[in-house]
């Protein structure tokens, strides 16, 4: 079992993915103000409504353009950003008939994704 953000790449995917968002479409900037207004209730709203608020960046991009961008987001960011050691240890348990799972937090659409293009037997 292999886990994503930190371990796979050293960075925060949703992080990543709206920054590769903004590039592509960057009149929607303006749907993270919410996140940055409302920033300073993160103690109360938590970390999944602060995740909800950060998403607001996806308000109605429709989910084939979305998934569109997810597939390109991949393509971009895997293989070629992993660390080099575990995807090599990926192919080492791969070759030794285990069953790989990639975990994450992550959101499922580009989870699935990552988990295709890195050879995972399922992805979490």
């Amino acid at each position: 079992m292999f886990d994503l953000d930190g371990t796979l790449l050293a960075w925060d995917t949703q992080v990543l993915f709206c920054g590769f968002v903004m590039r592509r479409a960057g009149g929607r900037r303006g749907l993270l103000l919410p996140f940055f207004l409302l920033a300073p209730l993160a103690p109360w709203l938590g970390a999944a409504g602060m995740k909800r608020v950060f998403l607001a960046y996806l308000w109605r991009i429709g989910r084939e353009r979305q998934d569109g961008m997810v597939r390109e987001f991949v393509a971009e960011w895997f293989p070629g950003r992993c660390f080099h050691e575990l995807l090599a240890e990926i192919e080492r348990q791969r070759d030794g008939g285990r069953r790989l799972v990639l975990a994450s937090a992550s959101p499922q659409w580009w989870v699935e994704e990552v988990g295709g293009v890195l050879g995972f037997d399922e992805a979490l």
